[in-house]
């Protein structure tokens, strides 16, 4: 019951987040005017023209095509670009601050001294274009762009279900629609359900796995805690890949994907981190066979070691999903250490004592030893001591 109850948190943790998020203030027409014409004069007209008659009070597909009409363009290759693209900037959580909107129609950029605009800067290579008569349209080349932006944010054919998102809706509560709060509802019920049937099936294929091996009723008790986060992993990618969906307030969305950027590694290093212990018994297994005392020390060291490791790698690959400048941090953490090395001879001094007692084995773990000051057995032989 009590697993039960965890999973169960654990999984609406990231709906309870947005739920609160919502309730803030925060909403797809966040920055939108209340009333607003059709205008391509300027890169603000052009963006607000495209994403005000998107917003399910105000839908009006004929309108909201307009940047995208260039005079090649059929209305149905601009209407698919118009509602993939604010699909995909929604989904990934990619906010247009509207007061950063350029409202000069000659405005230039100043890195490439032409007149175009990112609204974006996560995706440069989508933006608007002045065209000779005037008008700020998306440019063509922004045209592929989206296609191939629209089908990361939403893999393996989950574009398809977008079909199902109603194009308009007034009923709304909480900062939400009816069918996003529903949809949240729908994706925590499938995820534990999924959690639930995966954890069995990975429990017992890992069972299979050791039983063949011969080591079923020794690692056993060590394979349900690799289970479960290795369930929790692929669920959470499971609803990475639904949550876009529900076409959330991007400013919601934003901090939710950056949740899920932190999780799923986090899942994965949990899951080796596991599994050395099985390692480990498999070692010992090993090195009782044998004379040599490499269960006792050997054994020991190694587990501690791979550990430690994949703590470092883990938590390099979350920060690197929290976009931290990992170049820079390993060089401030080098520097670092070398001052950390200095100031800490003694310890290193006790490490490298400890390899050469693993070299020369003048004892091993359970021999009774005396010195000056004390006697005693040794319990174990560890990195500083």
């Amino acid at each position: 019951m009590y697993r039960i109850i965890k999973s169960i948190c654990l999984i609406i943790t990231p709906f309870l987040f947005l739920f609160f998020i919502s309730l803030s203030g925060f909403s797809q027409s966040s920055g939108l005017p209340y009333n607003h014409e059709v205008s391509l004069s300027t890169p603000y007209e052009s963006v607000v023209t495209h994403l005000y008659f998107l917003q399910p009070e105000q839908y009006d597909i004929a309108k909201a095509i307009k940047p995208f009409m260039h005079a090649e363009t059929d209305s149905a290759r601009a209407r698919k670009m118009a509602i993939q693209l604010k699909q995909a900037w929604d989904g990934r959580g990619l906010p247009i601050n509207m007061a950063t909107l350029p409202r000069d129609p000659e405005y230039v950029d100043s890195l490439t001294q032409r007149n175009i605009y990112v609204p974006i800067s996560q995706t440069p290579n989508i933006y608007l274009e002045k065209q000779q008569d005037g008008r700020w349209l998306y440019s063509k080349e922004s045209f592929n762009a989206i296609d191939k932006f629209h089908s990361e944010v939403y893999p393996y054919g989950a574009e398809r279900l977008m079909e199902l998102i109603p194009k308009s809706s007034h009923f709304k509560f909480f900062g939400l629609y009816l069918w996003q709060h529903l949809g949240i509802l729908i994706i925590i019920v499938l995820a534990f359900l999924l959690h639930k049937l995966l954890t069995w099936i990975f429990d017992l294929l890992l069972y299979k796995g050791a039983h063949h091996l011969g080591y079923d009723k020794v690692v056993r008790p060590y394979l349900s805690p690799v289970a479960r986060p290795l369930s929790l992993f692929v669920v959470f990618l499971m609803v990475l890949v639904l949550f876009p969906l529900l076409q959330i307030p991007p400013e919601a969305s934003f901090y939710i994907n950056y949740a899920f950027r932190a999780i799923l590694p986090f899942f994965v290093m949990l899951v080796f981190y596991r599994l050395i212990n099985v390692l480990s018994l498999y070692l010992e297994r090993v090195a009782e066979k044998s004379d040599t005392s490499l269960d006792n020390n050997v054994v020991p060291l190694i587990r501690k070691i791979l550990k430690v490791f994949v703590i470092i790698i883990g938590g390099l690959f979350i920060l690197q999903n929290l976009n931290v400048n990992i170049t820079a941090l390993l060089a401030g953490l080098s520097i670092g250490g070398l001052a950390v090395a200095l100031a800490a001879q003694d310890t290193l001094k006790n490490m490298f004592g400890s390899f050469m007692i693993f070299v020369d084995k003048p004892f091993s773990v359970g021999h009774w030893i005396t010195t000056q000051d004390l006697d005693g057995t040794v319990e174990e032989v560890g990195f500083r001591s």
